[in-house]
């Protein structure tokens, strides 16, 4: 298993976010959205730390080695808690060990 590092979104590069938004099989699975510029990427982490603050959400920055490699989370969607996990695909299989380590 890779080491997992958790940071919150404010600690998190953004220009990591906004290559890793980009990313094609990425977008396959977000709503549907424009390519991700500083103004978007910005407004988006932005609600992400939001979120985060949410009395039972938890929204952190995946990196293994220094690399972002996605998000995670729980979080609101239309008044329901949901679970969230997102990675780049070059770390699909790392996904169960995501919420067995994350205590940050």
């Amino acid at each position: 298993m890779k080491k997992l590092e958790y940071l919150k979104f404010d600690e998190v590069n953004i220009n990591d976010f906004k290559d890793l938004l980009n990313k094609q099989k990425i977008r396959e699975h977000l709503i549907e959205h424009e390519l991700f510029d500083d103004t978007l990427v910005a407004s988006w982490v932005e609600e992400k730390i939001k979120t985060d603050s949410i009395k039972g959400c938890k929204i952190r920055g995946i990196y293994s080695k220094k690399t972002l490699a996605g998000w995670c989370g729980i979080q609101v969607v239309e008044g329901k808690y949901e679970i969230a996990i997102v990675l780049d695909e070059r770390f699909w299989g790392v996904g169960k060990s995501v919420f067995i380590v994350s205590t940050r």
